[in-house]
């Protein structure tokens, strides 16, 4: 993937365009809508597997969280291929009651050599400064700080974790 293509990965991740919101959807029903977008599919599989394509993603169910009331998470499933070879990585998003992002689990994957979130480590310098671009006018000074604590320390799936966060509040 190119700088360039990593820029609007980014920008559509970060700056929508987003669907206009029911006044009557649950916020289980918005975050699913939000992660049903293929773009936003997209920008999550460039952290998870960096340098694979996106062959499709599907919601396989949502359930409550143990010991959290209200809380809850939302299951997909990603395929995915580089060059001829295929893969698929399930991963589970968690909201709190409000469906405020949380964070992530991998679920599964069958990947051999593209574990998640790996290679992304390695490229992170180059991720990091095309996202940190992309997004640095819609952030606060503590949430810059914040990022750029994530790109010098390469943590792929903390960074992830964060945009998502950013994004999908935006995205209400």
């Amino acid at each position: 993937m190119s700088v360039r293509t990593l820029t609007v990965v980014a920008l559509l991740t970060l700056a929508g365009p987003f669907t206009a919101t029911a006044a009557a959807e649950s916020p289980k029903e918005k975050a699913k809508r939000l992660l049903d977008e293929t773009g936003r599919a997209k920008a999550v599989l460039m952290f998870l597997h960096f340098g694979s394509t996106l062959d499709d993603h599907s919601f396989n169910r949502s359930g409550p969280v143990n010991n959290r009331p209200g809380h809850f998470y939302l299951e997909y499933e990603y395929n995915w291929s580089v060059g001829k070879a295929t893969g698929t990585t399930t991963l589970s998003f968690f909201f709190d009651s409000n469906g405020v992002f949380q964070n992530i689990q991998i679920d599964s994957t069958d990947a051999v050599f593209n574990q998640p979130f790996d290679l992304a480590k390695l490229s992170i310098k180059l991720i990091g400064e095309a996202v940190y671009e992309a997004a640095k006018n819609k952030l606060s000074d503590a949430d810059k700080r914040t990022l750029r604590k994530l790109i010098d320390d390469a943590d792929a799936k903390k960074m992830l974790e964060f945009i998502l966060l950013i994004d999908l509040a935006a995205s209400r």
